[in-house]
């Protein structure tokens, strides 16, 4: 049991913490709250006490993070990672996803984390739901990483949040990832490059040997919040001992790509091209939100005597993205030797405008480790790319095809591994997803 100094001490502390988290709360009226006295009194002492003194979670690395993305949830994270703090006996962890600022310059490719595996054992979720069945909510739940499908303890509180409560639960305290469904802004630039730089840099560590250098364009025809961010990464990569930015005696072409995606969306793609025979095309991306960004284009006038010269339809109205339809037809796998296989991937590609698009679809191919399909044990290998025009009106068959990914079901030793697919669901669900696995798709003027 908890000794009653570290009960009394979680009970003191709890209500100026929440006051700190939620700024606008006095004591007196965390104190009075129904939410407050459940963390204090029962909930908040009983995980303290089940995570330090129960033999499963010892020397166990343990996460604590909100489920959703409003302030409560956020605020009462804040306090359960102080309050676990005052145990010696529980190992809390961050969630460490980059290389911080401060280490640069000269640190290590092998600093940078990049495997998918979790970086804790357990989890400590905490999410509030306002209005739920009619009243609000709070659930606590303890979930091994290792089956994340259901929790190993939960508690509960159900109630009516007070009304400083409420008001925190409405601010949204998620910030960008550069995900389509959360994209940077022009406020982001060196998140947004760290995060290019990260992905980059773990798509090609597997190719680095000794030290890559890699050849940066000469001009990069971008607007300011573009430039800004390939400024930013390329002096991110080149901070990096294994890799060096240079003009001669280089292994990647290094390019950057702009493509417009959805409305106000705009999709950034950071490649390397090898440069000799034996090293493969990395890439990177990543999306911002620009409102007021303008794409420099060909003068009206010389866009309307190239479509009256070769005599196109007018141009649709919208977005190519919303005129081509992409069907998984099959995806096969055709074993090789060497604990090798190669992968195909069938699709139907329809463009329903009577304009022609361009598009470029990239996918990865890899394998599971000890067979398991599961996103966590996925290992990439390869990239495979199909790209083409379509007339309008026309539909056609295109094979996407990844060569020698790894795949060893049953070695006599070592782990198993089977080739696999990382990104069928973008094509199964393309209208959905499709972002996952799409390069660029545009109007072909």
């Amino acid at each position: 049991m908890l000794t009653g100094d570290l009960k009394r001490s979680i009970s003191a502390h709890l209500p100026v913490l929440v006051c700190s988290a939620l700024m606008f709360i006095n004591v007196a009226q965390a104190a009075q709250s129904s939410l407050s006295k459940w963390l204090s009194d029962d909930t908040l002492p009983e995980i303290t006490r089940l995570l330090s003194e129960h033999p499963r979670y010892q020397q166990q690395r343990i996460q604590v993070r909100a489920g959703n993305s409003n302030g409560l949830s956020e605020a009462i994270a804040i306090v359960a990672k102080s309050n676990l703090g005052t145990s010696a006996d529980i190992t809390q962890v961050s969630e460490l996803t980059s290389v911080s600022d401060t280490q640069y310059p000269n640190v290590s490719v092998d600093d940078l984390i990049c495997s998918t595996q979790p970086q804790f054992d357990y989890l400590l979720r905490i999410d509030a739901v306002k209005n739920r069945y009619g009243r609000d909510e709070v659930i606590i739940a303890l979930i091994d990483a290792t089956s994340p499908e259901s929790a190993v303890r939960q508690w509960q509180w159900r109630g009516y949040f007070t009304q400083p409560e409420r008001k925190q639960y409405d601010i949204d305290s998620e910030s960008a990832d550069g995900s389509l469904l959360s994209p940077w802004s022009e406020q982001d630039i060196d998140a947004a490059a760290s995060a290019l730089t990260r992905e980059f840099i773990c798509a090609i560590r597997p190719q680095i040997r000794d030290q890559l250098r890699l050849k940066w364009p000469d001009q990069l025809p971008l607007g300011s919040v573009f430039a800004d961010t390939a400024n930013a990464a390329k002096h991110k990569l080149g901070s990096y001992r294994e890799l060096g930015i240079a003009e001669d005696g280089t292994s990647y072409q290094i390019s950057w790509r702009l493509e417009p995606f959805q409305e106000d969306i705009w999709q950034v793609w950071l490649t390397g091209s090898p440069r000799v025979s034996d090293l493969e095309p990395v890439q990177a991306v990543t999306y911002f939100i620009l409102p007021d960004y303008q794409v420099v284009s060909l003068p009206a006038p010389v866009q309307t005597a190239q479509r009256e010269q070769v005599g196109k339809a007018p141009h649709p109205v919208g977005s190519a993205v919303d005129f081509l339809d992409v069907t998984m037809l099959d995806a096969t796998q055709s074993d090789r030797s060497f604990s090798r296989a190669d992968l195909e991937l069938t699709l139907r590609i329809n463009n329903r405008s009577e304009w022609p698009i361009a598009y470029s679809f990239t996918t990865s191919g890899g394998h599971f480790e000890n067979c398991i399909a599961n996103p966590s044990y996925y290992r990439h290998d390869r990239y495979g790319l199909v790209k083409g025009e379509l007339a309008g009106g026309e539909s056609e068959i295109r094979r996407l095809v990844i060569k020698n990914t790894r795949h060893r079901p049953a070695p006599l030793y070592g782990i198993p591994k089977c080739a696999g697919f990382r990104d069928l669901t973008a094509f199964e669900a393309f209208a959905s997803q499709g972002y996952r696995v799409t390069d660029y798709i545009r109007w072909d003027y």
